[in-house]
């Protein structure tokens, strides 16, 4: 990625009606994970310093991290058997751009075991229907999956990142597991309050 190509916008929710509380900012910094295999997605993480701060307001405030007393166990061990909920503007249909959503999408998919996602490196975990009830799509990627933790807050434990097709049989989705980059990421940010970074 060309940083001086890349904007990041904030505070905005429907992309085809603007909006004049949308924040936008340039970057300083992209910081692409050392092990990044892009030809099976392991260790698929990034972060980007923004030029500036952000300031959060009522409708810009940041996701929160996983606990640090979670660091080194991996999603399926913490989250399996619970749901978490994905968000994104991405296709509807896969394969059709004009599909693309104005607003953000949501839906709660299933953590699922690690058997689901044989040969898969351990910076990844699987979720979603192996029926093909729902997924992610194109246009999702870098998005959050989410839970609610014990704060009542939402809380980052994975990353849109691949899978095959969209909510096809037998194929749920692939994430980037957030417990495993704890220590990778803290060791790029300059607070614990992840700003002015954002994880995608």
């Amino acid at each position: 990625f060309l940083k001086d190509n890349l904007k990041v916008v904030l505070g905005q929710h429907d992309r085809c009606i603007p909006n004049s509380d949308t924040v936008q900012f340039s970057l300083a910094e992209i910081i692409v994970h050392g092990d990044f295999d892009p030809r099976d997605f392991r260790h698929d993480v990034a972060l980007l310093r923004l030029n500036m701060r952000v300031t959060n307001n009522k409708i810009i405030s940041p996701i929160c991290l996983p606990n640090l007393d979670v660091y080194g166990r991996k999603v399926v061990d913490k989250y399996k058997r619970r749901s978490g909920k994905i968000v994104g503007w991405g296709s509807t249909i896969a394969n059709d751009e004009s599909s693309i959503s104005c607003r953000p999408l949501q839906v709660s998919v299933p953590i699922l075991e690690r058997s689901f996602c044989i040969g898969n490196d351990a910076s990844l975990f699987c979720a979603g229907y192996v029926n093909g009830t729902a997924d992610s799509c194109q246009g999702d990627s870098g998005g959050p999956l989410q839970i609610i933790n014990r704060f009542k807050r939402y809380e980052i434990i994975g990353i849109i990142s691949s899978g095959r097709g969209c909510a096809e049989i037998g194929e749920p989705g692939l994430y980037t597991d957030v417990l495993q980059k704890l220590n990778w990421i803290y060791e790029r940010i300059s607070d614990s309050s992840c700003l002015p970074y954002l994880p995608f």
